[in-house]
């Protein structure tokens, strides 16, 4: 029997080499033990047959050896079994905070896109502000801020636009497409009649509880813009917002579609046969109202209209003659349904500068059921564990180079063996510390090529120094795979080493400048 053993490369040679200095010494050491107890063979019978004579002293104390080393035993596996669920738990930690922010990642980037350069950082640090204030999740706050700052225009500020997202946040904050709505219908309003987010907010509050349109998308999309554009004919906001209410009512439009933009064409006609009169459409109305040859001009037009606009198949007026209808209504002499429906609609609007109390008043309200601070308990720990994930990208970092190393690993060719060797090193050395884990992968890999490239080692057996083969082509051939891979891990590193000491950089300005108190967070953010 030969005492020759040839091992392939391993991962790293200092752990080979240890490993058979220890195993010749445990061998000798095993050795010389046996020769001990063949010596001590011929003893045996009477020391046993003696030894009886103390046998209670000795069985309880052997015992007691026992006992001990056992319970010492359990303790370890105790501790052992304890240290394997904390890893696990750390591991499971890095990859949900890897999975919130590749979450997070998409919808940033196009905010960042709509909203990047030096203004970027006041981008995150106002995300960050309104998810922590209102439990919204920073995906779709991104996602509702990139259409505000883009929907926005020249004549709005980023501020405007960050207010109407946190607004429309506090009102949906579990809703993006309600957000989205929300946030952009008090833009398209503001552009033309000023206020602040809240007072724009309450101010649609109090129109949409006079209007049929019950959803947010539907009033943000057709009905704000109407108010919006309303004003460019001399109304006040509350004038556009009670004339938009009742025709709507008045049609049972439940979209605000159709009678929006009947509204908007019947307004703008009006301000162009009447461009003298002051006090908007209401003021034009009574002059129409008075003046017969032109009241009946318009009647006319307007009939003719309902008339082509014609019959639904159950033989009920559509709802764009509806629409005609109503506005003709208005315009009749005597007082009618559709008339007063405007005038108590107007009486149940506020000023715009005085709306803001329906905002608060509506958070108030809903704040104060029961069921709805359950859901904002929920929302508000969810959140907070969010921004915890979202804050830890070291540990994501770490948990997405454990799943692409061992892949590399795999793809390259490894044994399983190795797999595990290289995988466990990783974790002792990046799994749990705050060491650049790309750093590390680098590393490994680029220790597996310089072993291939030294060749295989082997050894003559016990006390016999270890020597090496020369490589072969086969692990020539992998050497040089381990080199690409270790080139494109190094670069990551370095690319990522850059960044964070940007970030560094940019947030330490930001606080120099007395930015946003959120921006106080932003170094986690790295």
């Amino acid at each position: 029997m030969t005492n020759t053993v040839k091992l392939v490369e391993t991962i790293d040679d200092r752990d080979v080499l240890e490993g058979f200095q220890k195993q010749n010494k445990l061998l000798d050491q095993m050795q010389r033990r046996l020769e001990k107890i063949d010596k001590a063979s011929g003893k045996a019978g009477k020391t046993a047959k003696d030894g009886f004579a103390n046998a209670g002293r000795e069985v309880t104390k052997f015992l007691a050896t026992v006992a001990g080393i056992s319970t010492v035993m359990q303790g370890l596996d105790k501790l052992v079994v304890q240290v394997r669920r904390e890893i696990q738990n750390i591991q499971s930690r890095q990859r949900g905070a890897a999975d919130t922010q590749l979450e997070i990642a998409a919808t940033q980037r196009n905010a960042l896109k709509n909203f990047g350069g030096e203004r970027g950082q006041a981008l995150l640090d106002a995300i960050a502000s309104i998810s922590s204030d209102t439990g919204a999740r920073q995906t779709d706050l991104y996602a509702t801020a990139s259409t505000a700052l883009s929907f926005k225009g020249d004549s709005l500020t980023d501020q405007d636009a960050f207010d109407a997202v946190r607004v429309a946040a506090m009102l949906s904050p579990d809703n993006q497409q309600d957000q989205q709505a929300t946030s952009q219908a008090i833009l398209a309003q503001q552009k033309l009649t000023g206020g602040t987010a809240e007072q724009i907010a309450g101010f649609q509050i109090a129109v949409k509880r006079s209007s049929p349109v019950a959803s947010d998308a539907d009033f943000g999309t057709n009905v704000a813009p109407v108010i919006a554009s309303s004003t460019q004919f001399g109304n006040t906001a509350r004038q556009s917002g009670a004339l938009a209410a009742a025709i709507g009512q008045g049609v049972g439009d439940p979209t605000g579609r159709v009678s929006g933009t009947a509204q908007i064409n019947f307004e703008k006609q009006l301000a162009q046969l009447l461009p003298n009169v002051q006090g908007g459409t209401f003021a034009r109305l009574d002059v129409i109202r008075q003046d017969d040859e032109l009241r009946n001009r318009l009647l006319g037009s307007l009939d003719r209209a309902a008339s082509e606009a014609g019959t639904d198949d159950k033989g009920e007026l559509t709802t764009e003659a509806k629409a005609f209808v109503a506005l003709s209504n208005l315009l009749q002499k005597d007082s009618n349904a559709t008339q007063e429906l405007l005038n108590r609609t107007y009486d149940a609007l506020p000023e715009l500068a005085d709306a803001e109390k329906y905002y608060t008043q509506t958070l108030e309200s809903i704040n104060a059921v029961a069921i709805q601070q359950t859901a904002n308990l929920e929302r508000g720990l969810e959140q907070i564990g969010e921004r915890l994930r979202a804050d830890n990208t070291e540990g994501a970092r770490t948990a997405i180079t454990r799943d692409q190393f061992a892949s590399i690993l795999k793809d390259a060719g490894l044994s399983d063996l190795e797999q595990r060797v290289a995988l466990a090193k990783f974790e002792f050395r990046a799994g749990i510390s705050e060491v650049n884990p790309v750093s590390t992968a680098a590393e490994i890999i680029r220790q597996r090529e310089t072993n291939l490239r030294a060749g295989s080692i082997v050894s003559a057996g016990p006390g016999a120094a270890p020597t090496r083969a020369p490589a072969s082509a086969e692990n020539l051939a992998q050497a040089r795979v381990f080199d690409r891979i270790a080139d494109e891990l190094e670069a990551l590193a370095v690319a990522l080493e850059g960044n964070s000491k940007a970030t560094d950089r940019n947030t330490k300005a930001a606080n120099a400048g007395g930015s946003n108190p959120a921006a106080g967070n932003s170094r986690e953010n790295r």
